[in-house]
C-alpha cells in the first residue's frame, strides 16, 4: 500500500512536469506563427491526462490509479522529450552548448524521474497487479494526446482557410480601389489634356468629372486610398501621379497598393515601418503575352514545319521551366486553363487572345497577341498587343492595342545574363527635387569592398531630412528604378558594394534612390572607375 505522502509527493511531481511540458509543446507549435487557440487548446490538452490521473490517484489509494498514474508519465515523458528536442532543433544554435544544457536538466531528467519513480512506486506498493493498469494508462494518455494533436490541427487547418479567404478578399478589394482610381485619372488626362493628371481626388469626385462616384469614394476611404500629383509644369498640365492604399488583414499584417501613369498597379505586403508600397514589376499579364510571343516562334524554329503555330493552346506546352526559361524567353503554361472561348484565357485580369493571319495559302503568316483588361478600371488598366517581329505596343485608354501606340521598351539590368530581355512598362511616378547626394570613391580596385553615402546636398557633413526615406543598390542601371523593384527603402544612410566577379574593364554603377512619405521619388545613378589591379 502507498502511504498517503507518497501519493501526494508523486501526484505533485506529476502536475508539474505536465505543467512544464505543457509550457514545452506551447512554446514549440508557435515557433514560425503567431498566438492562436488551437495552440492553447494542443499545449493543454497535453496536460489533461496527468492532470486525471493524479487526481484519481489522490481521491483513491487503490492498484488501479496509481498504475494508471504511472502509464500516464511514461507517455508523457516519451511526448515531452521528443517534443523538446524537435524545439531544441528548430530554435536553437546547435553549436551552443548552453541549452543542451537546460534541455536535459529541465525537461529530460525530470519527465525520466517521474516516469521511473511512478513505476517503481506502482510495482512496489501493488506488484504485478499495478502492471496492467500502467499500460491501460500509458494507452489512454496516448490516444488523448494524439486525439488532441488531431483536432489542433484540425483547427488549425479551419482557421488558416478563414485567413486566406479573407487575405484574399481585402487584396481584390484594395487592388480594385486603387486601379479605379488611377482609371479614373487617366480618363480625366485624356478629356482635359491641357490640365493634365487632376490635382486631388475630389477632382474626380461628384464635385469634378464624376468618375469616381460616393459608393467608389467610400471604397477608397476604406482601404485608405491617397492620390499624389506632380506640381504643374511650365505648360500648366500636371504630368503624374500616384495613387497608394493600403489595408490590415489577418494576424495584423498590412497590404500596401500602388499604381501610377504606367498604368501598372502593385499589391505586396508592406515592408516593416514603410508607410507605402511602389510600382515594383512590370504587369505579370505583359510578361505572359511576351512569353507566348516567344513561345510561338520557338515552335516553329523547333518544329517540322516552318508555318507559324495555328492555334493557342499547343503554345502553352511548349518552352522550358525554371533557369532554362529565362535563357528561352518561353516559359512552360500547362498550368493554364482554357475558357470556352478559342484561343483565348484570362490572366491576371487580361483577356489574352491569339490571333493567327494567314496567307493566301491558308498558311499562318503572322500572329498577333491581345490582352484587355477584363473589367476596364477594375481588373487591370493597360491593353497590350504584341505581334510575332516582337514589338509590344500598349495604351492606357479603354480600347486595344494598335501599332500605333508606344512601344513597350526592354529592360537590361547592369548584370543581366538573359538572352530575352523582359520587356517593361515605364513607371512614371512623381518626381521630387533631390536634397541628398552620394558619396563614393572616385575609382576603387578590382574585387574591392567600398562604402557609399547619403548625405545633404548642401551641407556634406549633414544627414539627410529624417522625413525621407533612402535606399542604395550596386550594380543597376535606370531600368531598377523606371522600370523594374525599387531597392527597399529605410532611414539607413550607408551601404556595402562588392566588385567581387565585376568586370574591371566597365565603370561600377551604384544608385541613390530617395522617397518622400508622400511617394514623390528621385534618384541619381553614379559610375565608379575600376582599376585593373586591386
Amino acid at each position: 500500500m502507498m502511504t498517503p505522502l507518497a501519493r501526494k509527493i508523486l501526484a505533485g511531481s506529476l502536475l508539474a512536469t505536465a505543467a512544464f511540458n505543457s509550457m514545452i509543446a506551447g512554446t514549440l507549435l508557435s515557433i514560425g506563427q503567431t498566438f492562436s487557440l488551437p495552440v492553447v487548446a494542443a499545449a493543454v490538452v497535453l496536460a489533461l491526462p496527468a492532470v486525471i490521473a493524479a487526481t484519481w490517484m489522490l481521491r483513491r489509494p487503490g492498484p488501479k490509479p496509481v498504475g494508471l498514474v504511472a502509464g500516464v508519465a511514461i507517455i508523457a515523458a516519451l511526448q515531452a522529450n521528443a517534443l523538446g528536442s524537435m524545439a531544441f532543433l528548430g530554435a536553437w544554435n546547435p553549436g551552443d552548448v548552453g541549452p543542451v544544457f537546460l534541455l536535459i536538466a529541465f525537461l529530460v531528467l525530470p519527465n525520466i524521474a517521474v516516469a521511473v519513480i511512478a513505476t517503481v512506486m506502482a510495482l512496489r506498493a501493488f506488484g504485478r497487479s499495478a502492471l496492467g493498469h500502467i499500460v491501460i494508462g500509458a494507452g489512454i494518455a496516448l490516444v488523448m494526446d494524439t486525439a488532441s494533436g488531431l483536432a489542433a490541427a484540425a483547427a488549425s487547418t479551419v482557421i488558416d482557410i478563414g485567413s486566406n479567404l479573407q487575405y484574399a478578399s481585402q487584396n481584390t478589394q484594395l487592388e480594385q480601389a486603387v486601379t479605379h482610381v488611377q482609371s479614373c485619372a487617366i480618363r480625366y488626362a485624356e478629356q482635359n489634356p491641357e490640365r493634365g493628371y487632376p490635382a486631388r481626388i475630389e477632382d474626380m469626385g461628384p464635385g469634378g468629372s464624376t468618375c469616381l462616384d460616393e459608393a467608389w469614394l467610400g471604397k477608397a476611404r476604406k482601404m485608405n486610398v491617397r492620390y499624389v500629383a506632380e506640381p504643374r509644369s511650365e505648360s500648366g498640365a500636371i504630368p503624374s501621379f500616384a495613387v497608394y492604399g493600403h489595408t490590415s488583414v489577418i494576424d495584423g499584417a498590412d497590404l500596401g497598393a500602388s499604381a501610377d501613369t504606367s498604368g501598372t498597379t502593385d499589391v505586396s505586403s508592406r515592408e516593416g515601418g514603410d508607410s507605402l508600397a511602389l510600382p515594383s514589376w512590370p504587369e505579370r499579364s505583359l510578361l505572359r503575352v511576351v512569353w507566348l510571343r516567344n513561345c510561338a516562334l520557338l515552335a516553329t524554329h523547333s518544329g517540322r514545319s516552318s508555318a507559324l503555330p495555328e492555334r493557342l493552346e499547343p503554345l502553352l506546352r511548349i518552352g522550358a521551366p525554371g533557369q532554362f526559361a529565362l535563357l528561352l524567353g518561353c516559359q512552360n503554361t500547362s498550368d493554364i486553363t482554357l475558357p470556352k472561348e478559342p484561343d483565348t484565357f484570362i490572366y491576371e485580369g487580361h483577356r489574352i487572345t491569339y490571333r493567327p493571319e494567314r496567307d493566301e495559302s491558308g498558311d499562318v503568316e503572322h500572329f498577333a497577341i491581345v490582352a484587355r483588361p477584363v473589367t476596364y478600371g477594375v481588373t487591370a488598366i493597360n491593353s497590350y498587343l504584341v505581334r510575332d517581329t516582337g514589338t509590344v505596343h500598349v495604351t492606357h485608354s479603354d480600347r486595344a492595342a494598335t501599332t500605333s501606340d508606344p512601344e513597350v521598351p526592354p529592360c537590361r539590368q547592369a548584370d543581366s545574363v538573359k538572352a530575352a530581355p523582359w520587356r517593361c512598362a515605364d513607371l512614371a511616378r512623381p518626381r521630387l527635387d533631390l536634397t541628398v547626394t552620394l558619396l563614393h570613391p572616385s575609382e576603387v580596385g578590382r574585387d574591392e569592398r567600398f562604402t557609399i553615402y547619403a548625405r545633404d546636398a548642401r551641407d556634406t557633413s549633414r544627414a539627410p531630412d529624417t522625413a525621407l526615406w533612402i535606399a542604395f543598390a550596386c550594380q543597376v542601371d535606370s531600368a531598377h528604378v523606371a522600370y523594374l523593384t525599387a531597392p527597399p527603402v529605410s532611414h539607413r544612410l550607408e551601404h556595402l558594394c562588392s566588385l567581387t566577379h565585376w568586370d574591371p574593364a566597365k565603370p561600377y554603377p551604384v544608385l541613390l534612390y530617395v522617397r518622400d512619405t508622400l511617394g514623390a521619388v528621385a534618384w541619381r545613378i553614379d559610375t565608379i572607375v575600376v582599376r585593373a589591379t586591386p
